[in-house]
């Protein structure tokens, strides 16, 4: 397998409620790349996730 020819980002989700979660990627660098609708389950119900992406400042050059 070949590497890709651009720097592949790390992706995480975090429900839409979750503010703490949020900030703690905000502040290691995450950008918030746009919302996944009725993503998460639990418990029998759907919530939306926040969708947050990373690329490692020594690929990004």
């Amino acid at each position: 397998m070949s590497p890709l020819p651009y720097p592949e980002p790390a992706l995480t989700d975090v429900a839409v409620g979750l503010i703490a979660s949020q900030q703690v990627l905000r502040g290691a660098g995450y950008l918030e790349e746009g919302r996944l609708r009725s993503f998460l389950t639990s418990g029998g119900t759907t919530s939306d996730a926040l969708v947050f992406s990373v690329v490692s400042p020594g690929e990004a050059d």
